[in-house]
């Protein structure tokens, strides 16, 4: 569902009559506005000394989570004919699940002017591709490059050598979920 703009509400219009309350009103809005901004730094002050605390707090835990799950792995890489017969991608056990799953090939380098250019450059099409612009700008028309992923992916050897592109190789990553009580569900990938 969509959700409803919010009416802004409703309030008591302040009367101005004369050049001495529109000065008046001038001033007041900004000791309001000064007083906004003071009670927004201090709560941001108060929010930020809580995520530092949170942090503080959390990181032990993380390295406990870090720690098993590595345990994990190491025991799943070990056993995984035995967990997963026949190909199986998941293994149900009595308090949660651990699974395979595949993660994708994915061109890790980001489309930037700089990028574009050295790779038209570097190809022999910088000059036709800037009269191309001209052409395009003089009838109202914009011309947007970007590196085709798709095409990288399906030959990331030849695209790694022409644009000196970064690609993640497809990998398998191993997830665990253990089962919880509350119903929240939370799931940790090694």
């Amino acid at each position: 569902m969509s959700k409803k703009k919010e009416k802004p509400p409703l309030v008591a219009v302040e009367p101005i009559k004369t050049r001495n309350d529109l000065e008046h009103a001038v001033a007041r809005m900004g000791e309001l506005q000064r007083q906004k901004r003071e009670l927004e730094n201090h709560f941001n002050d108060q929010i930020q000394q809580l995520q530092e605390e949170l942090g503080d707090r959390i990181k032990p835990i993380e390295e406990g989570i870090l720690a098993i799950s590595l345990g994990i792995k190491a025991y799943t890489d070990r056993n995984r004919k035995e967990l997963f017969p026949t190909d199986k991608k998941t293994a149900e056990l009595t308090t949660g699940s651990i699974s395979y799953r595949d993660k994708p090939a994915a061109v890790k380098t980001r489309t930037s002017a700089r990028l574009i250019e050295k790779i038209l450059a570097e190809n022999g099409m910088l000059e036709f591709y800037n009269k191309a612009v001209t052409k395009f700008n003089r009838v109202f028309l914009r011309m947007k490059l970007e590196l085709n992923k798709d095409a990288i992916l399906s030959d990331p050897i030849t695209a790694r050598k022409i644009t000196k592109i970064e690609i993640e190789d497809e990998i398998e990553r191993l997830y665990v979920k253990p089962a919880t009580v509350e119903g929240t569900d939370m799931e940790v990938a090694v």
